[in-house]
């Protein structure tokens, strides 16, 4: 799903938000022992999620975008339990007084959970792979898996070349990949010759 540049800007606003509420907070800790611990690991997991989000915007792939937030939705979840604590003991006066930025921490959570659901779904479940070239398809489905991109593969393969093509897919071995692609290969060839899907067939 496409994100507005509005939607972004609102995220990056509300994260450089949250990181100044932290260093806040832990400027009002106690310098004590248990005071400077939980101080200097709140300033590191409570900022990080800024610049994460920074680095996610900028990721070099589908792959580093999604680990980019998974640090970020990590980093925040981490916070949430230093503030817990620092309410738990209590580290600062009055007790409620990190009520607020724990508020805000529950909310960002929740919408770094959300985007995760939505990035991982989108790389996991169907890749739309275009494909006007030899095959003459416009698009086919696959998954994006490391079989998915084997079956990729066959779509570079010369024209013509039916019996390579369903080789390589008979080699991906996952029963779901081959049925999908002995569908595509059969309007490629437009034959009546059923392309045999299943993986443990010697012959077709």
């Amino acid at each position: 799903m496409k994100v507005s540049k509005q939607e972004r800007y609102d995220l990056e606003e509300r994260l450089l938000n949250y990181a100044a509420g932290v260093v806040r907070l832990v400027e009002k800790l106690p310098d004590s022992r248990a005071g400077n611990h939980v101080a200097n690991q709140l300033l590191r997991s409570g900022t990080s999620p800024l610049a994460n989000h920074g680095e996610a915007q900028g990721a070099e792939s589908g792959a580093d975008f999604v680990h980019k937030l998974s640090i970020c939705y990590k980093e925040l979840r981490e916070s949430r339990r230093w503030i817990r604590l620092i309410k738990r003991v209590p580290l600062v006066e009055p007790p409620n007084l990190p009520d607020a930025l724990l508020q805000e921490t529950e909310e960002l959570v929740r919408i770094f959970a959300a985007s995760l659901r939505t990035a991982k779904g989108g790389k996991r479940s169907t890749l739309m792979v275009r494909a006007k070239t030899k095959f003459g398809f416009s698009r086919a489905s696959i998954w994006s898996t490391s079989a998915g991109r084997r079956f990729r593969a066959c779509l570079g393969f010369e024209s013509g070349s039916k019996l390579r093509a369903l080789q390589t897919l008979r080699e991906v071995g996952s029963r779901s990949i081959i049925q999908r692609a002995g569908i595509l290969l059969e309007s490629r060839f437009e034959t009546d010759t059923h392309f045999c899907t299943d993986p443990s067939h010697s012959t077709c």
